[in-house]
């Protein structure tokens, strides 16, 4: 389940939704970064939480495979970035086997410039980005 809009302010409000629109809710996964310190440890600490109380599993998954998964299947190189401060990227190439975005190049820091040289072919650029 997701929640759109306003957001429910405590744990036990997540909880209580979980149990009733998330009933067939079996895992849970949660962004292990590259992210801001805070906002990482924040968030893991809200999900390792909410898991055990709900019972379910809890998998961590890096940020650019989260974006690279929500991306609709393409024919080409997909580039996951994420803004890592100073005009540099945090990225990784996806390509597109069995219907699934598998990772081609493990994350690394990196410049638009460099980025974009590296790219062969027909290639997709998704993420959150600032104008830096």
């Amino acid at each position: 389940f997701t929640f759109h809009g306003k957001a429910p302010a405590t744990h036990t409000t997540y909880t209580a939704l979980a149990r009733t629109e998330g009933a067939a809710l079996t895992a849970m996964a949660v962004a292990t970064g590259p992210g801001t310190y805070s906002g990482l440890r924040a968030g893991v600490a809200f999900a390792k939480g909410l898991a055990v109380t709900l019972g379910v599993p809890l998998v961590g998954m890096t940020t650019l495979d989260i974006l690279a998964a929500g991306q609709p299947p393409f024919q080409g190189t997909l580039a996951a970035v994420v803004s890592a401060g100073r005009s540099r990227l945090a990225a990784s190439t996806y390509t597109q086997r069995n219907k699934r975005w598998k990772q081609r190049r493990p994350p690394e820091t990196i410049t638009w410039d460099a980025l974009l040289q590296s790219l062969e072919g027909p290639s997709l650029i998704s993420g959150e980005i600032d104008a830096e």
